[in-house]
């Protein structure tokens, strides 16, 4: 009977476990079913569907006449795989012709292929669709989108690059790459029983790509050319390190060319007019001229000595020394002949406070405010900071340096007769479908000289290309005003002053027929 009892015992406790074990399970699975089912739902649809991605295109550069600058290019690449290639020698056939290449030749490297490998690369994007078209098994083309830039090299240091990725990484390309760029999209697709085949089911899933927009820009393309095609000339027969070039349009500010020479290779490349910085020597002289006209401290026939052996003392342990070998000059012709003695004088009469006030109101040791990436602003240091000897030297250009942009600037204020301009180098942003996304007009930033300052200062100018320094650049036909620049070049080695065995020249000119 106990035997029995036990048995019956036994009975029910492996029923009731087998009740709890059913109850667990179906309790599992309507929690399954019901609180976890949008989770694996969703998993079940993603390990179902492929999303592809749809590539936007990237926005044009354009200039200021609507010329392309910059765009993108489809092409298509042709690559085998030789495990799912069949007939080597009948896929050579239909392919040869297509990509231009000698059947044998082809036949060759398909035979000795392994795995995964490139054909042919950047191919039209017609002849890519006709070797889609072929359906043959183990050769799959893959289209891609490249950076395209009509004028070369001429323009690269301006535009930047673009890396494999389409993606801008220097240049205009990289400062603007979010509005260029536009968004990716996405298709869903169904992945079948063969791994090179997907399906697009109607009522799939996507997002369209949005394309990138178009920015103009205020450069000339047929300016920037001639500029780049010159400046490299002068750079090569000079044998100089270096060059560069900028032209902007006084009146607006407007960047309407901006080159360099050599071209340097992508990740080095950068805009020197932009970005790098250096003493500027006589062609600062300006900023000290056109203080002492505004103050009204001098005359123009107002005569200064000088010196015949060429070396002065300006102030106390401050040596300055002129080229010419001449006892004296007037105001005007001190300019004309770029004195370095005379404006050193000038300067001390001028004093700091005045001279550092004129030059940060023109623009120097500040960024300009322009959209480039790695803009330089100079060095000017603070009153404070400057030596007994800081004020004459200032004076002629040295102790301080700028960029080339900068000084384009303060010489277009006195071409436009005082006022100094804000650079321009974009004039719009305009999605791909028409609508404007931002436009940029001239600014004026503020007034410096007055105009009677400007056309005396003009004069002055034009009398160097006329008969001082800079005859060498005189134009038929045209009026020009300039002036021209030697600076020594400081040599971290030795920390001091050395004279360059080639002195550069630095011109900057308003010129009208």
């Amino acid at each position: 009977m106990a035997h029995k009892e036990m048995r019956k015992s036994r009975v029910l406790v492996v029923a009731a476990g087998l009740f709890l074990a059913l109850l667990m399970l179906w309790s599992r699975t309507a929690w399954l079913q019901t609180a976890r089912h949008s989770h694996y739902l969703a998993r079940a649809q993603e390990n179902q569907q492929v999303r592809k991605k749809v590539l936007p295109r990237r926005g044009e550069l354009r200039d200021r006449n609507g010329r392309v600058l910059a765009r993108d290019m489809r092409v298509s690449h042709v690559a085998v795989y030789r495990p799912q290639l069949r007939d080597a020698a009948e896929a050579a056939r239909a392919l040869a012709p297509l990509l231009g290449i000698d059947v044998r030749v082809l036949r060759k490297r398909l035979v000795q292929s392994r795995g995964y490998q490139w054909i042919r690369r950047d191919l039209a994007p017609e002849i890519g669709a006709r070797v889609r078209a072929l359906r043959i098994e183990g050769v799959a083309v893959e289209d891609e989108t490249r950076r395209q830039y009509p004028l070369g090299e001429a323009t690269l240091e301006l535009l930047g690059r673009t890396n494999r990725d389409n993606v801008g990484v220097d240049g205009l390309e990289y400062q603007f790459d979010h509005e260029l760029g536009g968004q990716t999209g996405w298709v869903t697709l169904v992945p079948t029983g063969r791994s090179s085949v997907q399906l697009l089911l109607p009522g799939a899933e996507r997002r369209a790509a949005r394309d990138g927009a178009t920015l103009q820009l205020t450069i000339d393309a047929e300016l920037q050319q001639i500029v780049e095609h010159h400046l490299a000339r002068a750079v090569d027969s000079l044998d100089a390190v270096r060059g560069f070039a900028t032209f902007i349009d006084p009146y607006t500010g407007e960047i309407l060319a901006s080159a360099c020479y050599p071209h340097l290779p992508a990740g080095k490349s950068k805009n020197w007019n932009f970005t790098d910085q250096y003493e500027p020597g006589s062609t600062f002289k300006v900023v000290t001229a056109g203080a002492i006209l505004e103050e009204r401290l001098a005359k123009l026939s107002e005569y200064f000595t000088a010196s015949k052996h060429g070396r002065v003392e300006i102030v106390p342990g401050c040596f300055i020394k002129d080229s010419h070998g001449r006892d004296g000059y007037t105001f005007f012709d001190a300019m004309v002949q770029s004195s370095n003695i005379v404006l050193g004088k000038l300067g001390v009469r001028l004093g700091a406070d005045r001279l550092h006030r004129y030059a940060t109101s023109l623009g120097f040791g500040s960024l300009t405010g322009l959209e480039y990436p790695g803009e330089a602003s100079g060095r000017l240091r603070p009153v404070s900071a400057w030596q007994a000897r800081s004020t004459p030297t200032i004076a002629i250009g040295h102790e301080m340096s700028v960029t080339p942009l900068q000084l384009a600037l303060a010489y277009g204020a006195i071409a436009n007769g005082g006022v100094l301009m804000e650079p321009q180098l974009m004039r719009e942003l305009r999605a791909a479908d028409g609508r404007v996304i931002r436009r940029w007009t001239p600014q004026p930033s503020h007034r410096v000289f007055q105009e009677q300052t400007t056309a005396t200062l003009s004069t002055m100018l034009s009398a160097v290309v006329d008969s001082g320094t800079a005859t060498a650049t005189r134009v038929a036909g045209m009026h020009v005003a300039g002036k021209t620049g030697t600076a020594q070049k400081f040599d971290p080695r030795t920390r001091s002053y050395v004279q360059p065995l080639l002195a550069p020249l630095l011109f900057n000119a308003a010129a009208r027929a």
